[in-house]
């Protein structure tokens, strides 16, 4: 089912990825998996979950991921990265590896799609 959207803005779980062109907008599967897994009671089917990580010298701060994330686990930085720009971290122990911030950041490079502590500054 599409759902008409004048102003070309999709509401949190929804994508116009693929409608944009005819001002549609579509509900994000990911979004509703992620919300389930997370909440389900299926604790044990997290231990296969690894989260992403966002490498803080190549982050430019342009904070898409923030709004995108379900469970708002992408929190910003303290103070500027390398670039001099502001930057942002994953919290591991929140993130249900939904890869919705890996999808919808522009800059590229900037999200990993594991674990890399190494990688990512946290305050």
């Amino acid at each position: 089912m599409f759902i008409l959207s004048p102003l070309g803005k999709a509401p949190l779980g929804f994508t116009t990825k693929w409608g944009r062109e005819m001002g549609y907008i579509i509900p994000c599967v990911n979004f509703y998996l992620a919300f389930l897994i997370n909440l389900c009671g299926f604790c044990h089917l997290r231990e296969n979950f690894m989260a992403y990580s966002i490498v803080t010298n190549i982050c430019e701060g342009i904070a898409d991921c923030v709004p995108a994330c379900p469970v708002a686990c992408i929190l910003p930085g303290e103070g500027k990265n390398t670039k001099g720009t502001d930057w942002f971290w994953i919290d591991f122990d929140t993130c249900i590896d939904c890869g919705i911030c890996l999808q919808i950041c522009p800059v590229a490079g900037a999200i990993l799609p594991e674990e890399r502590p190494d990688l990512q500054s946290t305050p």
